[in-house]
C-alpha cells in the first residue's frame, strides 16, 4: 500500500473544514479531541475545564475547526499583558494532520492579534511532542526560546517557541 502524500490530502478535507469561535455547546467534543491531555499534564483535565471557563468568560480565546461538522482541531490562547499572547493548546486530530487545519487554526489566530495590537506569541510544547509539532511551528516564524526541564515533574520537559510579529 503507497502511502498518500499530503498534499493530496488537503483537497478533500478543504470544502468541509470550517473555522469558527468555541460555543459552550463544544465542551464535550473538545475534551473527546483532547483524550491524552492528562498523559502530558498532571490535572490536564481540570486545566481543560478552567480554561474552557476562561473562554466562556471572554478571558481566553478558542477556534475550532470543524471537519464535516466534528471538531476535528482546536487553538486556544490566552493574553498576557498588554501585547503578548500565549498559545496554550494547538492541535489537529492527528488521522487528518497536513490537511491544513493547523494553518487555518492559526491564520484565524494570526487575524485576531493583529487586530489586538499583540505583539508577542509564545507556546508550549511538552518535549516528546517537538517532532509533532516543530515543523509547523518554524515554518510559521516560531524560534525556540527557552528549554524548561522536568517543568511538569521528572522527565516532563517542555519547549518554548516564540513569535514576534512585525
Amino acid at each position: 500500500m503507497s502511502k498518500i502524500q499530503p498534499s493530496h490530502r488537503v483537497e478533500p478535507y478543504r470544502r468541509e473544514i470550517s473555522i469558527r469561535n468555541y460555543h459552550a455547546d463544544d465542551r464535550s467534543g473538545v475534551f473527546r479531541l483532547l483524550t491524552f491531555l492528562p498523559n502530558l499534564y498532571p490535572r490536564g483535565f481540570d486545566w481543560l475545564e478552567r480554561r474552557l471557563t476562561d473562554v466562556e468568560a471572554q478571558k481566553a480565546y478558542c477556534s475550532v475547526a470543524l471537519v464535516s461538522q466534528r471538531i476535528a482541531g482546536i487553538l486556544i490562547d490566552t493574553p498576557k499583558g498588554a501585547r503578548t499572547s500565549k498559545i496554550s493548546t494547538l492541535f489537529v486530530k492527528q488521522t487528518i494532520c497536513r490537511a491544513g487545519i493547523g494553518t487555518l487554526l492559526f491564520e484565524t489566530g494570526m487575524k485576531r492579534w493583529r487586530a489586538q495590537g499583540t505583539d508577542n506569541i509564545y507556546i508550549t510544547v511538552a518535549s516528546i511532542r517537538k517532532r509533532d509539532i516543530e515543523t509547523f511551528l518554524q515554518s510559521n516564524g516560531f524560534t525556540e526560546s527557552a528549554y524548561l526541564r522536568d517543568h511538569y515533574g521528572t522527565d516532563r520537559h517542555e519547549l518554548v517557541y516564540s513569535l514576534k510579529l512585525g
